[in-house]
């Protein structure tokens, strides 16, 4: 079975109006228990201004404007983007709600939805919440790496196509051992 998993680049948050500047999606076979990388684009979208310049993705990344302004549209690549998410029997982010939000408000369907990798990390790291509440906090792609990976150094470069191939390593750890289940896992 093949599960995508998704990550973009943004200028910000969607309440803030961000932009998608970069689209990534990588697969674990669950199968061949395999993650491979897949497809990749730098992109720009309609309302990118001045201010964009300074979001936190081109001051803490190797991400430049200039690869953004000389790239395609997003929706030029929608359906590159679709067919990419339609090649898989699940798809599935690190922070799923981030992530298909923005997607699905350029019009991209996702319709079969593997567990957050996030959100199964969070119930088996159970990382102490600083701000004291009795929940969880949410664990970064770093901290689950040290957990599921600890013998194998990782930082996380936030670009988009080596993000989902990291987490789909991450996703696949959780299959393997049965924290993240996904109904129909033995289909093909």
């Amino acid at each position: 079975m093949k599960i995508g998993i998704i990550d973009i680049e943004t200028t910000g948050f969607f309440e803030d109006n961000g932009k998608i500047v970069e689209f990534g999606i990588s697969y674990y076979d669950t199968v061949k228990d395999e993650a491979t990388k897949g497809e990749h684009f730098i992109c720009r979208e309609q309302g990118l201004n001045a201010k964009d310049r300074q979001a936190w993705v081109f001051l803490n990344t190797s991400l430049t404007v200039e690869e953004v302004r000389n790239s395609k549209y997003f929706n030029e690549m929608h359906e590159l983007v679709q067919s990419s998410i339609n090649a898989c029997c699940y798809v599935t982010a690190f922070n799923k709600q981030f992530d298909f939000t923005f997607l699905r408000s350029r019009g991209i369907e996702i319709f079969n939805e593997a567990p957050c990798i996030m959100e199964v990390a969070t119930n088996i790291l159970n990382l102490p919440n600083k701000y004291g509440y009795d929940n969880y906090k949410w664990p970064n792609v770093n901290e689950a790496w040290e957990h599921y990976f600890p013998s194998i150094e990782y930082n996380e470069i936030h670009r988009a196509l080596d993000d989902s191939y990291h987490e789909a390593l991450i996703a696949g750890k959780q299959i393997q051992l049965k924290e993240m289940i996904i109904t129909g896992e033995n289909d093909d």
